[in-house]
């Protein structure tokens, strides 16, 4: 994504926890977008699912495989998150998760957690495979971009704001974000 610098914004002090999702495909700008929203808030923590699932090394299965194995890592996966959630929102920070994530997720967290709002980042496909190969080659998942680009594109999303950021800067894509949590 083009960087820019953000503009600070006051935030509103009496709202005092909340969960923001950003979802979207690889590429899409979540986890730097994520980064950059949270230093918006006077209190905030920002993380990737991915960065949980990463912490195993013997035995990692990738989220997109299939079978038991693979379902219980996620399912331990997503508790961790849960816990990690848990723990700032109780301490009054603002959360914001980055991930792959559906309607279905959002109901979820709302349930757990009360005030959560989603924000789906949908750039085209051109710029997904270009900031897809821009990533340090481990990084790289070419063969995850056009299919989840098409499941995101395809679908109604009631629970998610969409955003198409292939034009933006981070800095305008936290401000168009920042501007609907308002």
């Amino acid at each position: 994504m083009k960087t820019a610098p953000a503009t600070l914004i006051q935030w509103d002090d009496t709202i005092t926890s909340m969960v923001i999702i950003l979802s979207g495909p690889p590429g899409s700008g979540k986890s730097t977008v994520g980064e950059a929203l949270a230093l918006k808030f006077p209190q905030s923590a920002s993380f990737s699912t991915d960065t949980i699932r990463q912490f195993i090394k013997g035995g990692n299965i990738a989220p997109w495989e299939v079978g038991e194995k693979a379902e219980k890592q996620m399912k331990l996966g997503d508790d961790i998150v849960q816990d990690i959630m848990k723990r700032y929102i109780n301490s009054e920070y603002i959360v914001i998760l980055d991930g792959i994530y559906g309607d279905e997720d959002i109901e979820k967290y709302k349930n757990l957690f009360g005030e959560v709002r989603g924000f789906l980042l949908l750039p085209s496909l051109d710029v997904l495979k270009e900031r897809d190969s821009s990533r340090e080659e481990s990084k790289r998942v070419p063969h995850r971009i056009e299919p989840l680009h098409e499941h995101f594109s395809s679908k109604q999303h009631q629970l998610f704001e969409t955003i198409d950021n292939s034009n933006q800067t981070v800095a305008e894509t936290v401000d168009s974000i920042w501007k609907k949590l308002r």
